[in-house]
């Protein structure tokens, strides 16, 4: 799947806003580096991007899309794992000081630590909820810790 620029997330029914003015900021992170199974989740944020003009704008009695969305520049997924989970973490900090919500579009699952660490960052109260068919809670796979099949390793060692 091939697309050119993607576009500003739900551009047809909300202009795009700044990142200071925008309740939600919309993070792309087309990150494939340890997917070992279905192969493309680097094209799922852009395949999202110009999906999202099919979603309903309406939702019980309200348009939250009319609070503002800024469609973030995507995450440069290039470099070894911490670096760009560190740009990640960068992106989710900056939406968060913004007042905004922050919602991330991957790509794999072992971006999570960077939004985690972040919202530990910030001082934020959270939790997290997995939904997957494993548990993830590998010391290493495949000779590294960032693997997705560690991320909730990673998230339960920063012990929130």
């Amino acid at each position: 799947m091939s697309y050119d620029k993607p576009p500003s997330f739900h551009a047809d029914e909300f202009e795009p806003s700044s990142p200071e003015e925008a309740r939600f900021h919309i993070i792309p992170v087309p990150w494939e580096a340890s997917v070992s199974y279905g192969k493309g989740t680097a094209q799922g944020p852009n395949a999202i991007l110009h999906a999202s003009v099919q979603l309903e704008a309406y939702l019980e009695g309200e348009f939250p899309g009319a609070a503002g969305i800024y469609t973030a520049p995507s995450i440069d997924c290039e470099g070894d794992a911490p670096t760009v989970l560190s740009r990640i973490q960068k992106a989710t900090t900056s939406a968060i000081q913004n007042k905004a919500i922050p919602i991330l579009l991957g790509g794999e699952h072992a971006m999570t630590t960077g939004p985690i660490k972040a919202f530990i960052e910030q001082g934020i109260e959270f939790g997290v909820v997995q939904f997957d068919a494993h548990a993830d809670l590998r010391e290493t796979y495949e000779g590294t810790p960032h693997s997705h099949a560690c991320v909730m390793k990673r998230i339960a060692d920063l012990n929130i």
